[in-house]
């Protein structure tokens, strides 16, 4: 079982937590593994006892020629398997893996083969009899499992999300839903401030976003966007069954888990001021100390709340209201010694507050930032000038046409030119020479380290904006491209690796990375997003 880890203090990185938790005051359930953190860069002020131990994890040796998506194959849908190598046969065998019963027997095109290094192509999509399965060649060997059916990647998107349960802070992780991972309550005292270390907060809740068991208010706004992007984009995709102790409550689990860290941060705001406490640290005694308040996690805070207010309305309409009073608070807190323009984030807060208020103050705001050319020339690459024009594209409030048009002009651009990219590669992405047959990842090798993950992350955010276009513009031509990004990244990639977790037949760990995308908090938030376009 994995946790979540970090590689800087602000972007989240998830590797194993229960022993650093251990450490700094988590208690563990009789019988829970202990699982040692890797050593962070710019964590916390004191000596951690894990930068003294080597990296773990040999590489493996052995890496599959026939490349397939070992995450599933939804029955109808295009299924495509990669072949890796020289002399590659012209056919290939379909077995059942459980009885090695011989299933389907297809040919691998050499039309497709277009030079050297790159692989031959199989088409299997005429097999569609739901079942486990692997494919084998002559020479070549066998490839690692695969589903077919149409529930292939529910396993997968619950797997996802349950990772969120797992690093909550301040509730008993029962062996019911956590397992080996159960635990008891940590961090559940009253936390000193900075300022005046007399002054006990409660500020229990919300999730472990680091190795650290440190909670950040702007890491955690940036992961709960994300998920509430992923609902808002592709609301029947996530239901009411994540084996969390909310299933079954009527809410969808993915509001319910965006919710924990939600009311984490109402609890970090200010009563007085209405400004945002910028993070709750815990230090080498185990105890909580919450940090001054910041403009940046008053701002990030105002976009978040406000997101999850609108959203939640249909549900709780108090507590929606109780987030929306608090988000105009901190917005209100902000202007007193922030201006809109130095924060990005101030837009998409301004853009959630006008969708939720209509007020007209807030939409002064967004003129403010769209008279200037340079906000859609950065509204593609900042992550907070992305999701204001999403906000803004969305909302039923009066709106400006000509904004409007010009943000849509962006994100057709941006969209032309991934789905153009992705046609021309074999592989189905945008992104060109992300990863190669040869690639390895060393922890202690920073360079290697650091391009995995923004390679991965490059991934994630094409996906991300293919998503959002298709749900503005349906296109049957994006969908196939998404599928294409999601077979990428669980094995039909030049690593032949399932990027995505860690402890599969052949994974992210196989080639020396600590964890897969579903174990960093932003990235797994990203690939829901993926999951909910695709399932």
């Amino acid at each position: 079982m994995h946790f979540w880890g970090r590689k800087t203090i602000i972007q989240t990185t998830w590797a194993a937590v229960m022993a650093a938790c251990v450490l700094i005051g988590c208690s563990k359930a009789e019988g829970t593994p202990t699982v040692i953190a890797p050593s962070q860069e710019n964590a916390l002020p004191y000596e951690d006892p894990a930068d003294k131990l080597p990296v773990t994890g040999a590489i493996s040796p052995v890496r599959p020629r026939i490349l397939v998506d070992q995450g599933g194959y939804l029955t109808g849908a295009e299924k495509i398997a990669y072949f890796i190598g020289d002399d590659i046969p012209r056919t290939y065998e379909i077995r059942r893996t459980r009885d090695d019963k011989h299933m389907f027997t297809g040919s691998i095109s050499s039309s497709s083969y277009r030079g050297e290094g790159e692989p031959c192509l199989a088409d299997f999509t005429e097999f569609q009899t739901d079942g486990e399965y692997y494919l084998y060649a002559e020479g070549m060997g066998e490839s690692c499992a695969f589903t077919i059916g149409d529930d292939a990647y529910d396993s997968l998107s619950s797997e996802a999300m349950h990772l969120y349960y797992l690093n909550r802070c301040g509730v008993t992780l029962s062996e019911e839903y956590a397992g080996e991972a159960a635990r008891s309550g940590c961090h559940l005292g009253g936390a000193a401030t900075e300022k005046d270390p007399a002054a006990l907060l409660d500020v229990t809740g919300g999730w472990h976003l680091d190795g650290n068991a440190d909670r950040d208010v702007p890491a955690g706004c940036r992961v709960v966007n994300n998920l509430l992007l992923a609902y808002e984009m592709n609301k029947d995709s996530f239901g009411d069954d994540s084996a969390i102790p909310e299933s079954g409550n009527g809410l969808p689990d993915i509001l319910d888990e965006a919710g924990v860290e939600v009311r984490w941060l109402l609890k970090m705001q200010d009563e007085a001021t209405g400004s945002v406490h910028a993070s709750a640290i815990t230090k080498d005694t185990g105890k909580v100390t919450v940090t001054a308040a910041t403009n940046d996690a008053t701002v990030s805070f105002a976009a978040t709340v406000a997101w999850y207010g609108y959203l939640y309305e249909e549900y709780d309409r108090g507590f929606a209201e109780k987030c929306k009073s608090a988000a105009e608070r901190a917005y209100e807190s902000f202007l007193k010694s922030g201006y809109p323009a130095d924060y990005p984030a101030s837009l998409h807060a301004a853009a959630q507050l006008y969708r939720l208020t209509a007020d007209k103050h807030y939409e002064n705001v967004l003129t403010l930032y769209f008279r200037t050319d340079d906000y859609y020339k950065k509204m593609i690459t900042d992550e907070n000038l992305f999701l204001a024009g999403i906000c803004y594209l969305m909302t039923n409030r009066p709106v400006n046409t000509q904004v409007c048009s010009r943000i849509m002009d962006g994100f057709k651009d941006e969209t032309l030119r991934i789905v153009g990219q992705s046609n021309m590669s074999v592989w189905g992405v945008g992104e060109e020479d992300l990863f190669d047959e040869e690639m390895t990842v060393r922890e202690d090798d920073r360079e290697s380290f650091e391009a995995f993950y923004e390679k991965l992350e490059r991934i994630l955010d094409e996906m991300r904006i293919l998503t959002v276009m298709n749900h503005i513009i349906y296109s049957r031509e994006y969908t196939g491209v998404l599928e294409d990004y999601l077979h990428y990244l669980l094995g039909c990639n030049p690593t032949g690796a399932d990027l995505a977790a860690s402890g599969g037949e052949y994974s992210a760990s196989d080639l020396g990375a600590p964890a897969g995308v579903m174990y960093d908090a932003v990235y797994d938030a990203k690939f829901l997003i993926l999951l909910g376009a695709v399932r």
